[in-house]
């Protein structure tokens, strides 16, 4: 063969090969795998997997997998057959049957009752086609399954009132969750910089529930009090919010009161001190040169 028919040869299977790849890449494609990423503990979730095929092509089967282990397979029924689904048994997964399945083509639907701690992980719907070369793609979601805290966040350590000498010092907790919440605090709906904040290691219970706690400290001696001491009301309102994914959030709030005249009247009382005491200085002052010049005008 002369290298110029070679070469031809070489380029006509690199079109076909490139020709071909396309037209798999064509034919099958997943779209979206849909579920919510959070859940709570005992709840059902519903994941959906869609897809679309080109024309004349068709599914030989769907697999979903948790953690590259496959747990579920359904080969979608010919003319004359069913569907046909096999289960895996695998930690975490309740599967519903009955409601699990394809709706029509293009959409399956998969139904896990009663998740638990250990559903989380990553899930992957793959699909594979009929004919050759079995062309197959898969996507992938994670899944978090949270235990809610026992009760609404805590603030301890709140004083009825505050002057503008004093000091903001707090502790807000979330108690018994999974994960550990995320804590923040808000001050007249305003939040508080990092720098004003410590986040404390999150506690872990033996049953593997989780505490988490943020400290708050807010001078109010610094311009932060003074630009409280500047609005309209004297009471000071401390938020904290604690948040898990997307599925959980609660806040809790505490009000105490800012003494913003006392303090500023204490410090206009002892100016008046100061200013009465120089004027009783002053009179003393006078009245002994006066009496002074009496006693050398009768000498």
């Amino acid at each position: 063969m002369s290298r110029f028919a070679s070469f031809k040869c070489h380029f006509k299977m690199k079109w076909l090969v490139l020709f071909f790849t396309t037209l798999v890449a064509d034919a099958l494609k997943i779209e979206n795998v849909i579920f919510e990423e959070y859940a709570m503990y005992g709840a059902t979730v519903t994941m959906v997997c869609e897809y679309k095929v080109g024309e004349s092509e068709y599914v030989d089967s769907i697999k979903w997998y948790k953690d590259n282990r496959e747990f579920y397979r359904i080969v979608p029924h010919t003319s004359i057959e069913k569907d046909k689904v096999v289960t895996f048994n695998r930690s975490g997964i309740n599967l519903d049957l009955q409601r699990s399945g394809l709706l029509k083509v293009g959409h399956h639907r998969l139904v896990l009752r009663d998740v638990d701690l250990k559903s989380t992980g990553s899930y992957t719907c793959q699909i594979t086609l009929s004919g050759p070369p079995f062309h197959t793609e898969q996507r992938d979601k994670n899944l978090t399954v949270i235990i809610r805290p026992e009760s609404r966040p805590e603030i301890i350590g709140v004083r009825p009132e505050y002057t503008l000498d004093k000091a903001i010092d707090v502790l807000c907790t979330s108690k018994r969750s999974y994960p550990a919440s995320q804590l923040d605090f808000f001050i007249n709906d305003e939040p508080v910089g990092e720098k004003m904040l410590t986040r404390y290691p999150t506690k872990k219970h033996s049953d593997g529930l989780e505490t988490a706690s943020i400290g708050l400290t807010y001078p109010l001696s610094l311009r932060n009090g003074f630009r409280l001491a500047a609005a309209k009301s004297d009471k000071l309102q401390l938020k904290c919010t604690a948040k898990i994914g997307s599925i959980y959030w609660e806040s809790v709030v505490v009000e105490t009161i800012l003494r913003r005249d006392g303090y500023m009247l204490e410090s206009r009382s002892s100016g008046a001190s100061v200013r009465q005491g120089f004027q009783d200085c002053v009179c003393l002052l006078l009245l002994t040169m006066v009496l002074s010049s009496h006693m050398i005008m009768q000498n």
